[in-house]
Parts: C-alpha cells; structure tokens; sequence
C-alpha cells in the first residue's frame, strides 16, 4: 500500500511541474521540449481545468496536428536531420495516441453502445463508477467524452485519508465501514485525482 501512494505522489509531482496553462480541453505540445506534451482536461465541468503531463516513446515527439507522437522528421520545428528516404523495408510512423505511449486501435463499437476510448487504462463498458481492484482506496468513473461520442474515457480518482471505496455502495465511505482487500499492485503510471471530504457528496450526486 505504501509504495502505491508512494508512486501516485511522484507521478502528481510531474503534473504540478508543467510549465503550461491549459486554455481548454484538448492536447497541447511542450513548447520547450518537443517529446513530451499536456493533456487538459475538465473532470468536474466547471470550467477549472486540469493537467497532466506525457511523454513519448524515445525517438519520437508530439505531432500536435495529428495529436499522436510522429517520427521527428514529419514534425515541422523538431526536426534535427535530413528527411529520410522511405523504401518498402522501413516501418511506418508508429500510431501512438496522445492518451498513452502504445499503439492503440478504436474498438469495435456495439450498435447502441458504448466503447472504451483509445488508450483508455481501463476498458469501461458503460457510463459510471468502478471499483479500482487494485487498491481499495480508488475507484474508476468512465465518462462519455466528447458527450454524444459514445467512447467512454476512464479517469482514476482517491478517496480521501481515512476514506476507502465502497464497491456496495459505489462511493467512498468511513475506512472503518469498509471491508475491502485490494488485489495487488498496478505497476502502470496512470494519474489520478485526489477528492476531499468537502467534494464527495457533490462528486457522488452528479456521477452515481
């Protein structure tokens, strides 16, 4: 468990250290450093927006055209060689979304139904909140993004301090009202929002 909060604390240092200001949802490129970019996002629907910081797989940098990291040469001002020549032989640019730094393809979407986003750390079959199995102290929401998209994002979210996530009741509650037993470590860097005590009816109202 210690180790756990230990690794969500390092991974929000790298949001608070971003050096740019959102000015709405979407995907903006570092203007100092061509590999990595920011993903702005507005989780609560009030307008006060939040970031997160990325970085792309090496050798490559953010295509802010394409909102994908793209080899260095097809990126007009990160370019630091000759175009190379492309023959049969050469793989193509890899299809890395912004929202991860795999490749990732759009699942096929049932008719009248709703699908995981590309990228997506978990894959949400229908608008909600889900359990987090991998530590009783988080749960999943899987938001419609954009609205009408039918594509599901899954955004990680903490209970506060003495707070755990009840899967019965699908909030968090008193840590001494819970029975929870986590399965295991998630080794995946995946940013989460920390909630108040002062947050959680509102939050619950609107998402529950």
């Amino acid at each position: 468990m210690f180790s756990a909060l230990l690794a969500v604390v390092l991974l929000d240092a790298v949001a608070v250290e971003a050096q740019l200001a959102c000015t709405g949802v979407g995907y903006y490129p570092d203007p100092a450093d061509c590999s990595k970019f920011y993903r702005c996002t507005d989780l609560y629907g009030n307008g006060l927006l939040q970031q997160y910081m990325f970085e792309c797989p090496a050798g490559t940098v953010f295509d802010n055209s394409l909102d994908v990291c793209n080899w260095p040469w097809a990126v007009p001002g990160c370019s630091n060689g000759p175009l190379p020549v492309i023959t049969s032989t050469q793989p193509p640019p890899p299809s890395t979304t912004a929202a991860a730094t795999t490749a990732s393809t759009t699942p096929d979407q049932p008719e009248g139904g709703f699908s995981p986003s590309p990228g997506s750390a978990y894959a949400c079959s229908e608008p909600g909140i889900v359990e987090y199995k991998a530590d009783c102290q988080k749960f999943w929401l899987c938001k419609e993004n954009p609205a009408g998209s039918k594509l599901l994002e899954s955004l990680l979210y903490r209970c506060p301090e003495g707070y755990l996530f009840s899967s019965s009741v699908l909030r968090c509650a008193r840590a001494d009202d819970v029975t929870c037993i986590a399965a295991g470590a998630d080794t995946r860097s995946v940013p989460v929002t920390q909630l108040t005590v002062q947050q959680l009816d509102a939050f619950f109202s609107r998402w529950g």
